[in-house]
């Protein structure tokens, strides 16, 4: 019987033993995803009054992606948002197949700093500005940075999400 009850109790801890460490397993993989993804941030940085587009009309503010990885991303969309009342997290613009103006797409985006443009017109009484990006990584696992900087993560880029189709002007980075 202290043999039967010896065994039990060795197969029970043994058991025990297993699922704490398919878990952390499970956790460690969770990070490791999540580990290129978490380097890669956005913010809004103020424009000089001399800053101007192509055409000549004033360049409001600057979105900056900081891709922080010794790897590249790719499928990357950047989007400018407003936000009628901060901390409000639902983004203002309708975002479909289409690029908008002040959004880019990125075939690949390799390391470092990059700096896109944002027209005027979007002020308002509380609107906020912020940036959003959409991103696939190294592993390809595909990622979503929201304004407020939550990450998540999505089954499928968001290319395929929106239903983008090509041709579209796929940008040039811009380095900062």
């Amino acid at each position: 019987m202290g043999t039967i009850a010896a065994v039990i109790v060795a197969l029970w801890i043994a058991i025990g033993d297993n699922r704490r460490l398919q878990e952390d397993r499970r956790e460690k993989a969770i990070k490791d995803r999540q580990e290129q993804a978490s380097r890669v941030t956005t913010w809004i940085e103020s424009a000089k009054e001399s800053d101007k587009f192509l055409d000549g009309s004033p360049v409001s503010l600057y979105m900056v992606l900081s891709n922080a990885n010794s790897e590249a991303i790719s499928s990357v969309i950047v989007s400018f948002d407003i936000f009628k009342v901060l901390p409000t997290l639902t983004p203002y613009i309708y975002r479909g197949e289409d690029i908008g103006r002040d959004e880019f797409l990125y075939a690949i985006l390799p390391p470092g700093k990059w700096r896109m443009p944002v027209h005027e017109g979007w002020q308002g009484m509380s609107a906020q500005p912020g940036v959003m990006v959409a991103f696939s990584d190294s592993r390809n696992c595909h990622w979503i940075r929201m304004t407020d900087g939550t990450l998540t993560e999505y089954s499928e880029n968001v290319i395929q999400r929106r239903k983008i189709y090509f041709p579209q002007g796929i940008s040039t980075p811009v380095p900062y």
